[in-house]
């Protein structure tokens, strides 16, 4: 099978950037179709795939000669909605990347983003599905109950929290994005710049 690796999705992405612009749209028709053929992935295919989109996803600003603006659009399009409809809602490196996507100068990407923070199946598709935090994800540790505010979670409404639930932890999310950005675990002035776009910022602190 095409998805038993990730080669098939990294030949795609890298046409994304390297195709001309009267092929581009095609490649983005088959990239939507691959990601349907790539869900449910696990292991180091979605080890592979989680890097993929990160190394797609986080270039707004970055000088690629190479790369024309639009195809670097179109890719960050494309890598938003695989992080959206490839990994389950509790994934916390696909919650990241529609953070930064929620940010983006592109406001489709941003839609994209923002649609990756709702849950899937929600009662309210015009709001951020936040502050009901439960539930495992790949590559992270579970909170242990001591390390839970109960008053917060009493106060979100939270009760005992199940394994089943779909939404990941806040400090699992938060976590992450400390990860990718150390700055953020440090004192900073007020008027100092922010590690992601003031949009992704906010839909950070609003998922969380």
């Amino acid at each position: 099978l095409v998805t038993g690796t990730a080669d098939i999705a990294s030949r795609v992405f890298g046409a994304l950037a390297s195709e001309p612009e009267a092929v581009r749209v095609s490649v983005q028709g088959a990239a939507r179709s691959l990601a349907r053929a790539y869900k449910g992935c696990g292991g180091a295919v979605a080890m592979a795939i989680e890097g993929l989109l990160l190394s797609s996803i986080d270039t707004q600003g970055s000088a690629l000669s190479t790369v024309s603006a639009g195809a670097e659009n179109g890719r960050r399009l494309i890598a938003a909605q695989w992080a959206r409809e490839l990994f389950p809602f509790d994934h916390v490196p696909a919650r990241y990347l529609c953070i930064v996507a929620a940010g983006d100068a592109k406001a489709d990407v941003r839609e994209e983003g923002r649609l990756g923070l709702k849950q899937p199946g929600g009662e309210d598709d015009k709001e951020f599905s936040f502050g009901k935090r439960a539930g495992n994800f790949a590559g992270a540790d579970k909170p242990t109950e001591e390390g839970v505010d109960t008053e917060m979670a009493t106060a979100n409404g939270l009760g005992e929290a199940t394994e089943k639930s779909p939404f990941p932890f806040a400090t699992a999310v938060l976590a992450y994005m400390r990860g990718r950005h150390p700055e953020l675990a440090n004192s900073v002035p007020l008027n100092a710049r922010t590690p992601l776009p003031p949009l992704a910022m906010r839909a950070a602190l609003e998922f969380t």
